[in-house]
């Protein structure tokens, strides 16, 4: 009987697996998930229910930086010191955001770009932005595509007002 007995110090401490630990474990684990899946779910029937797409930016969809400081004029200035840019997309492109503030002169990215892409170059650049919101890739090819064709002939509908009234009807 003494060869079976242990010392205190030495007998078995309770594992924290005994006792139910993990059932209670998992049991609050579930708990959580549930408690997550049904806020998200909530959350997202409110947005889809109340969700307002912001307005396009205002103002042109093409436009001309000009930032050749070289001093040329006339032909000289036209011919080799202009690059023409399109910018093609889905909503950044359009400015969606853009129009709720106090100035905007059209979409920004194009903008802001043909303007850094003239200063690097020491060129003037003529921008153009393609794109309506909510483009995925399939729209882009399937509507971007021909309106880019478009606009590279030289056809202002594409860029100023095309992709505008497709965008519209496409909603």
């Amino acid at each position: 009987y003494r060869r079976h007995r242990q010392h205190p110090r030495l007998r078995r401490r309770a594992s924290p697996m005994r006792g139910g630990f993990v059932r209670r474990g998992c049991a609050y684990a579930a708990v959580a998930t549930t408690v997550t899946t049904v806020t998200t779910a909530a959350q997202a029937g409110v947005l889809t229910a109340t969700y307002v797409t912001a307005p396009e930016a205002n103002g042109p969809r093409f436009g001309l930086e000009c930032r050749s400081t070289t001093g040329a004029t006339g032909a000289d200035a036209d011919a080799g010191r202009r690059r023409v840019v399109f910018v093609a997309g889905d909503s950044t492109v359009c400015g969606v955001g853009c129009a709720t503030s106090d100035r905007c002169d059209g979409p920004t990215l194009p903008r802001r770009l043909a303007r850094a892409l003239g200063e690097a170059l020491d060129v003037d650049v003529e921008w153009r932005a393609l794109g309506y919101t909510g483009a995925d890739v399939r729209a882009l090819r399937a509507k971007l595509l021909p309106a880019l064709r478009e606009a590279m002939r030289g056809g202002e509908d594409a860029v100023d007002g095309g992709m505008a009234s497709s965008s519209s009807s496409s909603s």
